[in-house]
């Protein structure tokens, strides 16, 4: 392979139309890249006689060899020395294009990185010396170095001492960049100054304090170059080093305060590129240098005070740049998270360094900005008039969406600060465009914004808020929608205001106004559900008006199916407060119609029947009911159970759950749609529904293997009830045990397994009497072979691991307890085996330790019968007989067993 041979095929691999031929030629080129000669052939392929093509893959080859084959070079002192002349020969011709120049530049500086300190002592020296006359391409040169040292893969300790050089050599550099900016003033040689600095600045540990008094001179000269200025504000906002060093933040905020705002003002309204990266630059320096001008501020410094007004001063002209985000201006939420920080140092300031005198003034400094940006605010988060927006394309409205999400911290800040002001002008707003839908709902948006951060000071403009709500245009589903999240936002004060009496009803009355338009319905019946869910006793005025209204949307079947559930929820919440008889007769009308349906279904048998929807809709009716219907227990009154609704909705439902469940080959949903009626049943329920505890028992024992819903009941089953039904709950806990038990030797990796390991680790850590009494504890020994069983075979890394967290407490139990030693006597060879059989797998970490923890005690209680099981393990491995060594000392146990599991592992 010859020179020649190279550049014929990088020539025809940049000319051929062939794309299988043009693959072919690339793997070919990268084998030349390869080959021993590779060096060589880059040597002779740089010369300025060759097309660029091949000079460009020649500069590529020659800076890939010296980063992945630099040894080869080294072995050769000659070689060394030969390609530092060829490239600073190259480099000072200046008479290759500028690719291949940035590409030799690269070259040279990782030439001199390897080089560094030993065989090229000093080269910012050496290369300064040589191109004085040529300031432009050494800065170029000497901006590579620290960008090379980011990527060049050399031994830790070498990578240290060459670190400890460039901080030397950086000294050199703010003196060579600061002559050539004293010299020159070209475009392109201040570029690459601050290129040069740029980079410099970016070395890991490079000391900033340093190079403060050339970056206020460089900064300085970049006041008309915004791309410039903007890179290097960049670089100094995420230096580490920037906020130890008061002096140069202080120096910098006063240069943008000055300077810098006054090029950036007049250039506001065009929003070049270079305009908004720099705004975005002086956002990001801002906002970390915030807490410092505060706090100087505060102290009386007139300078600091002068440079955050001033830099305040003109971050409100960008947020407040006339025209209409996102088609005629884009720049007015870049500063949204300096204003964010000021108020929140400003704040936490005034919590804890500031006088109460001194937090005063400095808010006082601040305030009038957020009183302007909320102004602004207001008509820029207001939605353009139909015509505009219809014009919009999809991802501009998706911009402004998530413009007003941005934005949405000024109504924030502004309350903070401003509090009273604030609901002033919010209010004067809705009031001023109660007939203009856009301008109103702008104003309802920042309303709801601030919502979380209100308290009862606030009561009386919630009251003047829900009196003139039907003053809106509601028929607008926009200002409909955020008048209602207004309202669920502002619940907290509504529903326990000192004015609830009058505020509640009003809030209930608006809802039921919107639930049976369909652009606003959702919005409605998610805010009803949260303002009727706690049933207080202000509900019982509306309660009514509640029941007729969503009774009317439930029974209309043309409304979706989630709009009428939550309909129904909600008119269980309200009916629950009607006394007993009405309750009966309301739930007469309502579930037994649902109930003759689903009779009718498990009548007709059919398979297309069972799996209809309408069967689904009717169940989840009947959850929705019992999860709704429970009667608030007030304060003197006594817990009934005969006459719970829910208790009489269950009741009246057991005998269908079963039949239905049957009827239709147990499909998952029907069960899981059954088991959702049940447990909401239960938690309205509690302790109310002991008489209920066999016919749920009876209704889980056919389905506990239908999936993992089951559980959830039996868990809150389990929790109410271990105590006061042990005899019942244990013998069906081991029936269900063994049901699992079987169905795990048929398929170890079933969901129902990892639901029915968690039911069994929370029975046994919670309620250990229970399981060790008469009726349960015959479940213990399905359990422990579900479980190891699990262990053993599962190749799921997360039921690997509840499996083996209930063996390891099931075991150290029992060990525990005489009454269960015989257990362990008969399971323990099994456990024994299957835990360090586990061991040998990749396993979680939590796995390996409740293995061992398993190990542990049975060596501790079984030492002879534990070696016996593990006599060929013994024989194979060291570190087992040293584990077995560690029975008094757990700790020590596991480390052994994570040592074992890493040993087998590699292996």
């Amino acid at each position: 392979m010859t020179s020649a041979d190279v550049a014929q095929v990088v020539v025809e691999f940049y000319t051929t139309s062939d794309g299988e031929k043009r693959k072919q030629l690339h793997d070919w080129l990268l084998h030349a890249q390869k080959g021993p000669n590779a060096w060589q052939i880059a040597l002779d392929l740089l010369q300025t006689d060759k097309p660029h093509t091949v000079q460009y893959f020649a500069a590529n080859c020659l800076y890939d060899t010296v980063t992945k084959r630099w040894e080869e070079c080294l072995s050769s002192a000659e070689m060394v020395e030969s390609l530092k002349a060829f490239l600073l020969k190259h480099l000072t011709s200046n008479s290759h294009v500028q690719t291949i120049t940035n590409k030799m530049s690269s070259t040279l500086a990782l030439v001199a990185l390897h080089c560094m300190p030993d065989v090229w002592p000093n080269p910012v020296a050496d290369l300064t010396a040589i191109w004085a006359p040529q300031p432009e391409l050494l800065l170029r040169v000497l901006a590579e170095f620290p960008t090379e040292f980011l990527r060049v893969r050399m031994p830790l300790t070498q990578r240290g001492v060459l670190k400890s050089e460039l901080h030397k050599a950086a000294k050199d550099i703010i003196v060579i960049v600061g002559a050539v900016l004293s010299q020159e003033d070209s475009p392109s040689i201040r570029n690459a100054a601050v290129d040069c600095v740029e980079q410099w600045l970016k070395l890991p540990g490079v000391s900033l304090d340093d190079w403060r008094p050339l970056l206020v001179a460089v900064l300085s000269s970049l006041r008309n170059d915004s791309s410039a200025l903007a890179r290097l504000l960049t670089v100094l906002s995420i230096h580490d080093d920037l906020l130890q060093l008061e002096q140069l933040v202080l120096d910098l905020a006063e240069l943008i305060a000055t300077d810098v705002r006054a090029d950036l003002e007049p250039q506001l309204g065009d929003e070049e590129e270079d305009t908004t990266a720099l705004i975005v630059a002086l956002v990001q320096f801002a906002e970390r240098a915030a807490r410092l001008l505060l706090i100087e501020t505060a102290k009386g410094n007139a300078r600091a005070a002068n440079s955050l007004q001033s830099i305040c001063d003109l971050f409100v002209r960008v947020s407040t740049v006339e025209g209409r985000y996102p088609d005629e201006e884009s720049i007015s939420d870049l500063p949204c998270v300096f204003w964010t920080t000021v108020r929140e140092e400003a704040l936490s300031l005034q919590d804890s360094r500031l006088s109460e005198e001194d937090a005063r003034k400095l808010r006082d400094l601040i305030r009038p900005h957020y009183a302007l940006l909320l102004q602004a605010a207001m008509n820029k988060l207001t939605y353009p008039p139909t015509a505009i927006l219809d014009q919009w394309n999809l991802e501009a409205k998706e911009s402004f969406d998530r413009y007003r999400k941005t934005m949405s911290d000024t109504a924030i800040n502004a309350y903070t600060l401003l509090s009273g002001e604030t609901m002033q002008y919010v209010l004067q707003t809705l009031a001023a465009a109660a007939q203009d839908a856009n301008k109103a709902e702008a104003a309802l948006f920042v309303w709801e914004q601030m919502a979380d951060f209100q308290t009862s000071v606030d009561e009386p403009a919630i009251e003047a808020l829900l009196s003139n709500a039907q003053a809106f245009n509601l028929n607008d589903d926009r200002l409909a929608n955020t008048l209602l999240r207004l309202l669920r936002s502002l619940a907290h004060l509504i529903v326990t205001g000192d004015r609830v009496g009058t505020t509640y009803p009003q809030a209930i009355r608006t809802v039921l106004l919107l639930i049976d338009r369909s652009g606003t319905t959702q919005e409605a019946l998610t805010t009803l559900d949260r303002f009727v869910e706690e049933r207080i006793a202000e509900l019982e005025p509306v309660a009514n008006e509640v029941i007729e209204s969503c009774y009317r949307h439930f029974a209309d079947e043309s409304s979706d199916t989630k709009g009428r559930l939550g309909a129904l929820r909600c008119l269980g919440f309200a009916l629950s407060l009607r006394p007993s008889n009405v309750i009966l007769d309301s739930l007469n009308s309502l579930l037994a119609p649902r109930l003759g349906r689903l009779q009718q279904c498990v009548s007709a048998g059919s398979s297309q029947s069972m799996n209809d929807e309408d069967v689904l809709f009717e169940l989840s009716v009947v959850s929705t009911l019992t999860g709704s219907l429970q009667r608030p227990v007030r304060e003197g009154e006594p817990k009934a159970q005969g006459d719970s609704p829910v208790f009489l909705v269950l009741e009246q439902s057991f005998p269908l759950f079963e039949v239905l469940v049957t009827a239709t080959n147990h499909n998952p949903q029907v069960v899981q749609r059954i088991c959702d009626a049940l447990n909401s049943g239960l938690c309205s329920l509690l302790d109310g529904a002991t008489r209920l505890v066999p016919a749920y028992c009876r209704i889980l024992s056919t389905v506990i293997v239908d999936g993992p819903a089951a559980f959830t009941v039996a868990k809150t089953l389990f929790l109410v009830f271990a105590q006061d039904s042990p005899t019942v709950l244990g013998e069906n806990w081991t029936n269900w045990a063994g049901q699992v038990a079987h169905l795990a030797t048929e398929n170890v990796e079933s969901d129902v397994l990892e639901p029915f390991l968690a039911f069994a680790y929370q029975l046994l850590k919670k309620n250990w009497p229970f399981c060790t009494g008469d009726s349960a504890v015959q479940a213990l020994p399905h359990v422990m072979d579900t479980a190891s069983a699990v262990m053993a075979s599962s190749l799921q890394a997360p039921v690997v691991k509840q499996a083996a967290m209930l063996l390891a407490a099931l075991v150290a139990k029992a060990a525990e307890a005489p009454a269960l030693r015989e257990l362990l006597s008969t399971r323990g060879p099994r456990l024994i085996i299957v835990a360090y059989t586990r061991l040998q797998t990749e396993i979680l970490t939590s796995s390996v330790e409740f293995a061992a923890d398993i190990l542990f005690v049975f060596a501790g209680s079984y030492p002879q019968e534990t070696r016996q099981c593990l006599a060929e393990a013994l024989q194979q491995s060291p570190l087992v007989a040293s584990m077995l060594n560690e029975v008094g000392n757990k700790r020590k146990f596991r480390e052994f067993a994570k040592r074992i599991n890493l040993a087998a592992r590699k292996s």
